[in-house]
């Protein structure tokens, strides 16, 4: 899958309201950008987009299964999960799960993941759970440098 970057969909203020909560969660900054794919992907009639959401924490390490758990509830609240993952997190550590869930007739993948330093989120519409499940670690690769 090959993403070009877009836009931001929220503005920072909205983000940093919508922030992840805990005991001891401190967010010092945030970021959101939005991409597309370069070319469609098979079987579908669109390109597709990615938003990414990705919070600067300070955040202790029995907070990041909970915190990462928190925002994956919320984007699902009144869906029926349909597939969920626990992803590997390699060298970066901490805690990363996907999830999906039927929007209309497709499935709707989501992935969190919490580390020492940052909560990251991706919601991709029309995007299965495995499809960003598989992604996810050249994802974080790409964006936690």
């Amino acid at each position: 899958m090959r993403l070009s970057a877009m836009w931001h969909f929220n503005e920072r203020h909205e983000l940093l309201a919508e922030h992840p909560h805990g005991p001891d969660v401190t967010v010092q900054d945030v970021v959101q950008a939005r991409y597309e794919e370069i070319k469609k992907a098979k079987g579908w009639p669109f390109t597709r987009n990615l938003t990414f959401t990705g919070y600067d924490v300070i955040i202790r390490e029995d907070q990041q299964v909970p915190t990462a758990d928190r925002m994956l509830e919320k984007i699902a609240r009144g869906f029926s999960l349909s597939r969920e993952f626990t992803v590997a997190t390699g060298s970066f550590g901490g805690y990363a799960r996907c999830i999906g869930f039927i929007v209309g007739e497709s499935e709707t993948g989501s992935c969190a993941w919490a580390d020492n330093g940052t909560v990251g989120f991706l919601l991709g519409a029309n995007f299965r759970a495995a499809e960003l499940a598989k992604f996810l670690p050249a994802f974080r690769a790409a964006v936690e440098r």
